[in-house]
């Protein structure tokens, strides 16, 4: 029956599919023109999973295709003007994120564990007369590691991962858009000490080298720069560790604090400048992820309870257009219930600091808020909206305002 699954032994299957539509006061996100658009939105997906004792097996997929019913007016531009054809451009039906994950051989001493993350998303760009106005990044990757358990309470995973990045620029299709490809390879190390029965010491390592396909950049002259920019191959590596714990029945809480460093080498790479071997090193190192949660009701009958959660995030990552960004976070949710309504509000405030041949620094500030409507087992309603602003004191072009209104229905098997 709809809501039950589909079950075959331990294998549960879940599909799932979405119809919505959507509205957006700035499709474009351009601060100076703001032009909107609505789309119908379909969102099948899928998941799957097998627990045991000893195994377990999970699967998750989803694919996003949306059909824009109209674009407004471009206001620099004469009202007889017709712009119906730039919905076109703007239609998407290839956006998918699919994640797979194993962990066998729980009760032995060695085990092993496998988790893949394929997704490919499109970033609405602020350019308007051209065949594909997005940003496009593609992304796969693959972590692998042997967990050892010398103890019941203590578990080490040593292991490996390889990332690869794709990413595309707005532009009239075919090679005009291709920008670069990253591989990204190294070790990990994961350790968990459950000292407490609800209270862990965690500790996350890595070393990752990041590894361009192309060190030097002219496709971006096409983008306002006047010279060929240099990406530069890195290190990065990595440690972070500290707490994580249910310290009440209501009071969950993670502290995690750490270091790392990103050491960029241009030499060699003709074009290089000073810029381009910025480093993160001294207080861009600096690595917190910490959040507290408090259940104000609790979850009952796979349904979720109410819930405050506040939380700070700092750390630094590569870049596809500079040699890294700086990133600073604080974030605050609630997630409620009150019979079959689930109301959510998330608002967090993002301080981006790019660094290397392009130096940004930037204010992204990010509401969101949704109203989901859980008719019965197998059918839900949700109406919400967000709003994003991004502000940089640096670089006037990028900044923009954008509102999306949205409507989707869902119906699981």
């Amino acid at each position: 029956m709809p809501g039950d699954h589909i079950r075959a032994g331990a294998l549960e299957i879940q599909p799932d599919l979405g119809f919505g539509a959507e509205y957006r006061t700035n499709v474009y996100r351009d601060e100076s023109t703001q032009i909107p658009a609505a789309d119908l939105l379909i969102r099948p997906s899928l998941t799957a999973a097998a627990a045991g004792d000893d195994q377990e097996f999970k699967f998750s997929g989803m694919w996003e295709l949306r059909k824009y019913l109209f674009v407004g007016q471009d206001p620099n531009l004469s009202s007889s003007i017709d712009t119906s054809d730039q919905a076109g451009t703007l239609d998407r039906f290839n956006e998918f994120e699919l994640s797979a994950g194993a962990d066998t051989f729980k009760r032995n001493i060695v085990g092993f564990r496998l988790a893949e993350d394929m997704a490919l998303h499109n970033f609405r760009a602020d350019v308007i007369y051209v065949d594909v106005p997005y940003s496009f990044e593609y992304r796969n990757a693959l972590g692998a590691g042997v967990r050892v358990s010398p103890g019941p309470a203590l578990e080490l995973v040593p292991g490996g991962a390889w990332t690869f990045e794709s990413f595309e620029i707005p532009g009239d299709g075919g090679s005009d858009r291709a920008l670069n490809n990253r591989n990204a390879f190294g070790p990990t190390l994961d350790a968990k000490w459950a000292f407490l029965p609800r209270t862990s010491l965690l500790l996350d390592a890595s070393w990752m080298y990041n590894d361009w396909q192309h060190t030097t950049l002219t496709t971006l002259q096409s983008q306002g720069f006047d010279h060929d920019l240099v990406l530069p191959n890195s290190n990065n590596i990595r440690a972070l560790g500290g707490l994580n714990g249910r310290f009440t029945d209501k009071l969950l809480a993670q502290v995690l604090v750490g270091y790392g460093v990103g050491l960029f080498d241009s030499s060699g790479i003709p074009g290089a400048t000073t810029a381009s071997d910025a480093d993160a090193t001294g207080w861009d190192g600096v690595l917190v992820q910490t959040q507290a949660k408090y259940i104000v009701s609790p979850s009952q009958q796979d349904r979720p309870g109410t819930s405050v959660i506040v939380g700070y995030d700092r750390e630094f990552l590569p870049s596809f257009f500079t040699n890294f960004v700086q990133l600073n976070q604080v974030f605050t949710e609630f997630h409620g219930r009150v019979g079959r309504l689930e109301p959510s509000l998330r608002y967090e405030l993002r301080f981006e600091d790019y660094r290397g041949e392009i130096t940004r620094n930037d204010l992204v500030n990010r509401m969101t808020a949704d109203l989901r409507l859980a008719a019965s087992e197998w059918m839900s309603f949700t109406a919400g909206g967000w709003w994003q602003e991004r502000h940089s004191y640096t670089d006037e072009a990028v900044d923009y305002d954008d509102v999306n209104l949205h409507l989707l229905a869902t119906f699981a098997y």
